[in-house]
């Protein structure tokens, strides 16, 4: 799951930054994924060095990783205000190096691994309630005998 959720990262990044001047569907997706999981990327940040989203962006920006993957002031994936801009962009760019640097500002987690861990919990919270189903069935007709 981890390798095909960052090759549709890929092909829809190349898709999106294809269609510029188009409307903006696939990175509005993306956005509002990584605004309400709080995560960047497929994989973490570094996923947009290479990435024609990034290709795209003009240099003098200093624009490494988009809004949407700093600590914002609002949840609202249409109004990108990151908390500090300029400090995501910098953590974003000490993040490719994989430094020890503490990270406040970015998401540093990607989204294969939020999505990894709510799976996980809803699985084990389904298997935690199956369990007790089958326990409560097996003593109730235990104590029916």
């Amino acid at each position: 799951m981890r390798y095909q959720l960052q090759f549709e990262y890929n092909d829809t990044a190349r898709t999106s930054a294809a269609a510029m001047s188009g409307p903006y569907r696939i990175t509005t997706a993306w956005d509002t994924m990584q605004v309400q999981l709080e995560c960047c990327g497929a994989l973490g940040p570094q996923d947009y060095m290479h990435s024609s989203w990034y290709n795209h962006t003009p240099a003098s920006t200093g624009t490494f990783v988009p809004l949407s993957c700093c600590l914002l002031l609002s949840d609202d994936p249409k109004r990108l205000l990151a908390v500090d801009g300029d400090i995501c962009q910098s953590e974003a760019l000490i993040l490719r190096g994989q430094t020890d640097q503490p990270i406040t500002q970015v998401h540093a987690k990607g989204c294969h691994r939020v999505i990894s861990d709510v799976f996980a919990d809803y699985f084990s919270a389904a298997m935690t309630s199956l369990a007790a189903t089958i326990l409560l069935q097996v003593s109730r007709h235990s104590f029916q005998a």
